[in-house]
């Protein structure tokens, strides 16, 4: 998948606006299954296996906690499974709640693939003639999220080191 970096980036960023608009616009079942499967496959090709799977990790509590939570404030649907405090839990709203936790993962799954592909220097190149100031302001500011990443990782290195983690400090 690294040759699909290697077109030319107003195609790349038109196919990543598309399937994302795509993603979190349908709520057919299918197209959300299929927009989550290929996002999956297209980051693990991009990223570390030991990577996708701390990913895969978080977002499937990320799935539960949203397939979970919307039944609790949404109660319509004609099949209720249970009543809590009075109000029914329908099975429409498990599904609806079920259906949106997939399209969000699969929006944030395209999202990083997204950031992976698309270099700060591809963006400069797209959008630096049609708005050049804030092109380089939005391609300045990411490209100091990895860097205070690696920032953050030394600090509680060395915070660690001294004892600040520690269960005997203060």
């Amino acid at each position: 998948m690294k040759t699909f970096g290697s077109f030319h980036p107003l195609s790349i960023f038109i196919y990543f606006i598309v399937v994302i608009v795509v993603s979190f616009s349908t709520v057919n079942p299918v197209l959300l299954a299929s927009s989550l499967l290929g996002a999956m496959l297209f980051l693990a090709s991009l990223i570390k296996k030991r990577e996708m799977i701390s990913n895969m990790v978080f977002y499937f509590f990320m799935f539960i906690l949203l397939a979970i939570t919307n039944p609790l404030f949404n109660h319509n649907g004609r099949t209720p499974l249970f009543f809590m405090n009075g109000n029914a839990i329908t099975l429409e709203a498990v599904v609806y709640g079920a259906a949106m936790g997939v399209m969000l993962i699969g929006v944030v799954f395209w999202s990083k693939c997204y950031s992976l592909i698309i270099t700060s220097d591809k963006f400069i190149y797209l959008f630096g003639v049609i708005i050049p100031r804030l092109s380089l302001i939005l391609s300045m500011a990411l490209k100091f999220i990895p860097v205070f990443k690696a920032q953050l990782k030394d600090i509680r290195a060395a915070q660690k080191t001294l004892g600040l983690y520690s269960s005997e400090s203060f």
